[in-house]
């Protein structure tokens, strides 16, 4: 897969963000050394006791997860989560790497600042980017959040809530979005297919990833369950 150059993206005009809070990139250290686990919001995750991850390699928070999960970064596209919850992010930001992709819609929306965040320019472009500089969307924090792990140069990488449907009648394992409107199936299910060109992504770069949601949407990837999730070897 040929590396992104600035010349093949498409032109987005250039971010106008808070004082302090410049664009950054992906950098050392990388995550090759240990599983990556990318824990989602969703309800196949209800119950879960998140104490269990410790220990088991690189856990990266999604949104709410970030706040129940022992992480060691957080990472957001969602505007309402980024607004609701801001005085949230700032604390952790002080003590975690947090990464918002957020691209050039701070300007648009007035989202407010992150101190300590590493702001990723977001490209509306299928796949995984492979330069440090920039992801690719894909709709949600999930899809980035596995642009990030790629760019750490992970090689085995876990699934954790990865849902895209409702299951159990709940569209999260948490409570904690009274601002949310609730997604469509039919939402969830465009979502899910853009991971396929991901995947493949995946495929050519040697990253191996499983899906710990047997009922999820995404079929792209072997499925197992929660527990043979804690149990993945190096």
């Amino acid at each position: 897969m040929m590396p992104l150059t600035p010349e093949s993206l498409t032109p987005i005009p250039d971010p106008v963000l808070p004082s302090g809070s410049p664009f950054g990139f992906i950098e050392p250290p990388y995550w090759d050394d240990a599983p990556v686990y990318l824990v989602g919001g969703g309800s196949s995750l209800y119950g879960f006791d998140f104490s269990r991850l410790e220990g088991k390699g690189h856990i990266v928070g999604i949104n709410a997860s970030m706040f129940h999960a022992p992480c060691e970064c957080g990472v957001s596209v969602d505007h309402p989560f980024i607004r609701n919850r801001i005085e949230s992010l700032r604390e952790f930001a002080k003590n975690k790497p947090l990464y918002l992709c957020v691209g050039n819609e701070w300007r648009k929306n007035g989202l407010p600042e992150v101190k300590g965040a590493t702001y990723l320019w977001s490209v509306p472009k299928a796949g995984l980017s492979t330069e440090p500089e920039y992801v690719h969307k894909g709709a949600t924090s999930g899809y980035v959040a596995l642009g990030i792990a790629a760019l750490k140069r992970a090689r085995k990488i876990i699934l954790l809530g990865y849902d895209y449907k409702t299951i159990g009648g709940r569209h999260h394992y948490h409570n904690g979005y009274p601002w949310y409107h609730n997604a469509s199936n039919q939402s969830w299910s465009i979502w899910s297919r853009r991971y396929e060109p991901a995947a493949m992504d995946c495929l050519s770069l040697g990253i191996e990833i499983v899906n710990a949601s047997p009922d999820s949407e995404l079929s792209y990837w072997p499925k197992i369950t929660l527990e043979d999730a804690l149990n993945v070897s190096p």
